[in-house]
């Protein structure tokens, strides 16, 4: 329950205490006896609201209708939770990577065009008719 709730290792060591000291245990002795529970952080939260849909539903098909209501919810925020997880997984555009002699061409061409510009606002501005 503590990993599903994003706690660190220090964290949970710190709540967890030695039968024989009664104080704290060490990390190192946290990651020693707790290994495989510890390993499973990345699918600890999606374990815990698991068992929680399943209790849910257990009990909304017992005829209560409180738990029906509430599985609706859990249901409804599933769904916007895989909607998000789906629009996340687009690929974004990629940034084109430009290499040096790239740059300065590109500059230089930047360059070229300011410099036509400019003289053909000059030349507009010397015609006599």
């Amino acid at each position: 329950m503590l990993l599903a709730a994003g706690w660190s290792n220090a964290r949970i060591a710190g709540v967890i205490l030695d039968p024989r000291t009664g104080k704290s245990i060490s990390e190192p002795t946290l990651k020693r006896h707790f290994r495989s529970e510890l390993a499973i952080r990345g699918a600890a939260r999606d374990r815990m609201v698991a068992e929680q849909m399943m209790r849910v539903w257990t009990s909304a098909q017992q005829g209560n209708v409180g738990a029906e209501r509430l599985f609706g919810q859990m249901m409804e925020r599933n769904d916007r939770m895989e909607a998000d997880r789906v629009y996340a997984k687009e690929p974004k555009a990629k940034v084109e990577k430009l290499g040096k002699k790239m740059i300065d061409e590109r500059k230089a061409y930047d360059a070229d065009e300011a410099l036509q510009a400019e003289l053909d606002q000059e030349a507009l501005h010397n015609v006599k008719h």
